[in-house]
């Protein structure tokens, strides 16, 4: 009878563990990758199978952006940014003078926080929540079109 009762115990506990994961967590955390792009005259794609922050220290390019970009910091000058995939970007700080950033048709990029520090740069996305912008000079001369409706700034 014991034997019984014992082998009952060991077939529950074995049920009970095989219902249970240990160790594992049911939140899949994906790491956030980063792009650096450092060429200048670049001309292509940036993309990740992953989230990703991207950090465009590059002059005069065309650049596509591709995949889940998080964060984007756009240093460099006379940039010509298309965002082909995304549609929320949780921020956006540009650094450098003269980009222009835009969606592919059909996108609708919501930003959650657009900074701009830099001059004459364009930026029309579907929506921006935050918009700030400092120049360093004084002279912003930013347009931001949200939603097909543009304000130029001007200091």
């Amino acid at each position: 009878m014991k034997l019984l009762s014992q082998t009952l115990s060991v077939l529950l506990m074995a049920l009970f563990l095989q219902g249970c994961q240990l160790g594992q967590d049911d939140d899949e955390t994906v790491e956030t990758a980063s792009e650096v792009l450092t060429a200048d005259e670049y001309d292509g794609d940036i993309s990740n199978d992953n989230p990703y922050d991207l950090l465009l220290k590059a002059s005069d390019t065309l650049v596509t952006i591709k995949g889940d970009v998080t964060e984007m910091t756009v240093q460099g000058n006379d940039n010509y940014i298309t965002i082909d995939s995304d549609v929320a970007i949780d921020e956006v700080i540009i650094v450098g003078n003269g980009n222009i950033l835009l969606v592919e048709d059909g996108i609708e990029l919501t930003i959650t926080l657009l900074s701009v520090t830099g001059n004459g740069n364009r930026v029309t996305v579907f929506d921006v929540t935050t918009y700030t912008e400092s120049p360093k000079d004084g002279e912003a001369d930013n347009t931001l079109c949200e939603n097909s409706i543009c304000v130029t700034t001007s200091g």
